[in-house]
């Protein structure tokens, strides 16, 4: 389940940039946005909801308080509703049914704990359009063999995203290549951007997790320190 609340007065600790906690079973966000406001979120198991009824709002500001390096929310204000949601399958379909192309939601509705939904939506729209414009400007190339390509590049795409998010919705924990990969971005600048590229849908699995990206990270892990926010080295010596 998760529980959101857009906030003014949020205490930034970051300036604008966005902050994101994952402890394994539960992850948190501080999204900062414009007019002053903030999207506040915490994302937990099922079996803390009970917990959580009729206190949605404390149950949300009392964990990010709890965080490392979090916002403490002394000053913050709900601007309006908190929004609990309880239960949020993944779902998709073929992204072309009965000559119809399906974009965004429609094609693929799935965990909104990696803010997927309107970057997908973007994305599925443009690679339709620019299909169908690339087939208008050719000779012979009808409207049912675009959207069979149509099809093959949505695919290609969104598949392998898809199965890793679904996948991680299934369990309650990192598993070890997850935590190799978060664990050596917040060492080592270049292994943040690499993770910055995946998680943006610009690169995929297959780039993300290539040969040369794992081994980089088993590096940084053993050899690296901290990296600061400002890129700069920290002297936090890395753990064991």
């Amino acid at each position: 389940f998760a529980i959101f609340a857009p906030m003014r007065h949020v205490d930034l600790r970051r300036g604008n940039t966005s902050q994101m906690w994952l402890t394994g079973s539960e992850a948190a966000y501080i999204f900062p946005n414009d007019d002053g406001i903030a999207v506040v979120a915490w994302i937990s198991p099922r079996e803390n909801l009970d917990a959580c009824r009729g206190r949605a709002l404390e149950a949300l500001t009392g964990r990010i308080r709890s965080l490392p390096d979090a916002p403490q929310l002394r000053n913050a204000e709900p601007i309006d509703q908190v929004l609990t949601v309880k239960d949020y399958p993944n779902l998709w379909r073929p992204p072309m049914v009965r000559g119809m192309a399906l974009v965004g939601d429609a094609a693929m509705s799935i965990d909104y704990l990696w803010g997927v939904g309107c970057g997908w939506a973007l994305q599925s729209a443009e690679l339709l359009s620019d299909i169908i414009d690339a087939a208008a400007a050719k000779q012979g190339i009808g409207l049912d063999a675009a959207l069979r390509r149509y099809q093959r590049q949505h695919t290609w795409t969104f598949a392998g995203h898809r199965f890793l998010i679904n996948d991680f919705a299934n369990r309650l924990s990192l598993n070890a290549i997850e935590r190799l990969m978060f664990s050596a971005a917040v060492k080592d600048v270049r292994m943040a951007h690499h993770l910055a590229c995946f998680v943006a849908r610009i690169d995929g699995p297959m780039k993300f997790l290539a040969p040369a990206a794992l081994l980089q990270a088993i590096w940084v892990n053993l050899c690296q320190p901290v990296a600061s926010p400002d890129g700069t080295r920290s002297h936090i010596a890395p753990s064991a």
